[in-house]
């Protein structure tokens, strides 16, 4: 899913994009190696690739995060080798400099020196698979942790060389992956890919007073997440362990009713709204990055 997103955001151009070569009604990128998460960063993608085996806990030094423009991979590695990643996902940029998930730590490096200046282990908190990553306007970070079932956040603000590790007072969700900030109401909107036999949910933290609620009757394999107003909510669902099984959804947050809007994805992760309704949204399963229109 992605760095901190604002709707007040989602209006930027997307005239960078706008002469992809089309595939039916999408662009297809080539060139990932089981992309798990884009993020814009100015007219380009930065994607992050797990590697080419697609195996999101392996500690193999294999992950790189690669750059996209108009289409085509203008880096395969934008930090040639100079940092290490093993399984990346999650992004987030704050001051000019990305943060990343990995697996059981947050890398920090600096966009401009291509170099890293941050390492925050989470061995303490006993996470294993750090997900999705978003940033605030103020600073604060916050992660989801599938294999412990819980919401982090870190102050980065305070430029502390260790930053404080607080998770947020909230039951156990099912394998949270996706979050989307909403800075207008102060909210996490949180998709969860499930655990065990619970299946995965729909979910909304309340930061002013860490309420944690579940939008109604909505369950599957979630991954990424956007909000495209106050109401609507868009999430991509694996379906089942099988290419092609992926879907896009867009789901109202007060009745939870379901409208598919893209089928035949897989193993459809963290993507990114460009604007104008226009997506782009990574296949782990194949390695492939989707840039469409919701309105096609």
């Amino acid at each position: 899913m992605s760095g901190a997103l604002v709707l007040k955001k989602l209006a930027i151009g997307v005239l960078a994009w706008a002469a992809l070569p089309l595939v039916g009604h999408a662009s297809i990128l080539e060139g990932s190696a089981s992309p798990e998460s884009v993020l814009r960063y100015g007219d380009d993608l930065l994607v992050a690739n797990v590697g080419a085996k697609l195996e999101p806990t392996a500690k193999d030094g294999n992950g790189f995060i690669g750059r996209f423009q108009q289409g085509k991979v203008l880096e395969k590695d934008i930090f040639a080798g100079k940092v290490m990643l093993n399984a990346p996902k999650g992004m987030g940029i704050y001051k000019d400099v990305l943060y990343v998930a990995d697996i059981d730590r947050i890398v920090g490096i600096d966009l401009k020196a291509k170099q890293q200046v941050l390492e925050l282990s989470f061995a303490e908190q006993g996470a294993g698979f750090l997900n999705d990553v978003v940033i605030t306007d103020a600073g604060v970070l916050y992660i989801s942790a599938t294999d412990k079932g819980a919401i982090y956040s870190v102050d980065l603000a305070k430029g502390d060389a260790k930053p404080a590790i607080a998770k947020l007072p909230i039951a156990p969700l099912p394998g949270p992956n996706g979050l989307f900030f909403d800075a207008q109401k102060q909210r996490l909107i949180v998709a969860s890919f499930g655990v065990n036999k619970t299946p995965g949910e729909l979910g909304i933290v309340d930061l002013r007073n860490n309420s944690y609620s579940v939008v109604p009757g909505v369950h599957g394999l979630f991954d990424g997440v956007s909000l495209l107003n106050e109401q609507t909510l868009l999430t991509s669902d694996w379906g089942k362990f099988e290419r092609g099984a992926g879907e896009l959804k867009q789901v109202d947050l007060v009745s939870g009713k379901v409208t598919v809007v893209r089928q035949g994805l897989s193993g459809p992760a963290d993507f990114v709204m460009l604007g104008e309704g226009e997506y782009a949204l990574p296949n782990m399963m194949d390695g492939s990055i989707v840039v469409e229109n919701l309105k096609h």
